[in-house]
């Protein structure tokens, strides 16, 4: 049912930024057909409204954003410890098999000590009886004889001695056939007492072992609950981190065409035509008078927190709380304000082809806005930590042709 809702869910919302997409993509179209063919002040007011629109709707995005985030955080809590249940009872039911397991050998060696215990009695009660029938044979035919064995013995004997040999002998037969007799009985007895013995403990093994087999099959039951819960809670984690990728997606591309929007106005603004085609010299420093040190360098990396890209297309500078920022070179500002991860950001055109960006700001000194021209050192921004970031510094980035650059070949 939670997958089923789940799917239900990334399907409706699916359908819903599919209709964001559209109007995006109709408000662009519209914008740029303004920037194509209407005239220098209409084409501003256009990418004002335009960019505003955008960054409305990049801020429904990151809102929503946040909220599937803070339920996949609260998502993969249940799936951790769901994990820890489950590899709990995969370890019960694997000492439970242990147990059924050895239940079922020491079954086996009960049974055949019953078997082996069953087939010596029979041969005992056979040699048993066979004595038995031999001895009660030789006793009735002694017992008959009488006094007239004793005097054939006696005419058969060559002696007197011959006379008490012959006598001796056969009381020493009748002595060995009673003794074996009772022997065997006694042979008997033990064993039948030892199959007795053995036939109740395969009785109380196979109690166990039926036991055993019924908590193995209550626990493997538990398992595989456990582990349909588990596959239903990784399927809403699918779902949710597959509307997050959308989302991700769609703010990034609002953000592309943010840019190009920027980039778009800064052609057709009367500043842009006062600048040169192309920028020469070197850059001054970002944080005005102060030292300053690259914390993270252009190019891959490791993404220091959710949200942020693990390509920087720029660097990252050690800054304090308030610390002045400063333009690296002459130039007419064209964007001031809230910039999506970048938060407050200022970006400079120094040419037509060359802008720097300054992001993460904390606020603007007064009169700094779009239009504004600025010289090289003056302070544009203060060091802060608003939009994705996790501490305070300054990012700075540098486009040429539209296009992100390493800024360390500027300096």
């Amino acid at each position: 049912m939670q997958s089923g809702s789940a799917f239900r869910g990334l399907f409706v919302f699916m359908s819903k930024l599919v209709r964001q997409s559209i109007v995006a993509v109709a408000v662009f179209t519209v914008f740029s057909l303004l920037l194509l063919w209407a005239p220098g002040p209409v084409s501003q007011m256009a990418i004002s409204k335009s960019v505003k629109e955008l960054e409305r709707q990049k801020k429904n995005n990151r809102a929503q954003l946040a909220q599937i985030r803070s339920e996949l955080k609260k998502l993969r809590m249940r799936k951790g410890d769901m994990q820890k249940i489950v590899a709990q009872v995969d370890r019960e039911v694997d000492q439970a098999t242990s147990r059924l397991n050895q239940i079922r050998r020491e079954e086996a060696i009960i049974r055949a000590q019953h078997e082996r215990l069953a087939s010596e009695l029979e041969i005992a009660s056979e040699d048993f009886r066979e004595h038995r029938d031999r001895y009660r044979i030789r006793l009735v035919a002694y017992y008959k004889a009488g006094d007239v064995s004793y005097l054939e013995i006696l005419l058969q004997s060559s002696n007197f001695s011959d006379f008490i040999s012959r006598m001796h002998y056969l009381r020493v037969l009748a002595s060995r056939d009673k003794a074996m007799v009772s022997e065997l009985r006694d042979k008997r007895d033990t064993l039948d007492l030892k199959k007795t013995a053995v036939a109740k403990k395969q009785q109380e093994v196979a109690i166990n072992r039926e036991m055993q087999e019924l908590e193995a099959a209550q626990i493997k039951s538990i398992q595989e609950e456990k582990r349909r819960q588990l596959k239903a809670i990784e399927a809403d984690e699918d779902a949710l981190e597959a509307r997050e990728r959308i989302l991700e997606q769609e703010t990034a591309r609002i953000e592309k065409q943010i840019d190009r929007m920027i980039a778009e106005a800064m052609r057709k603004s009367g500043g842009a035509k006062n600048l040169a085609p192309t920028f020469s010299g070197s850059f001054g420093n970002p944080m005005c008078n102060g030292s300053w040190r690259v914390t993270s360098n252009w190019g891959p990396r490791r993404s220091p927190t959710r949200g942020a890209s693990s390509w920087h297309k720029g660097i990252d500078l050690g800054a304090g709380y308030g610390q002045s920022i400063c333009s690296v070179a002459a130039g007419t500002v064209i964007f001031v304000g809230r910039k999506g991860g970048y938060g407050k950001t200022v970006m400079v055109a120094h040419s037509r082809d060359l802008v720097t960006l300054y992001a993460h700001g904390q606020g603007f000194p007064a009169g700094m806005a779009s239009g504004v021209t600025v010289r090289k050192g003056q302070v544009i921004m203060y060091a802060d930590s608003t939009g994705v970031s996790t501490g305070n510094h300054l990012h700075f980035s540098v486009f040429k042709n539209n296009v992100a650059v390493n800024p360390m070949n500027y300096f």
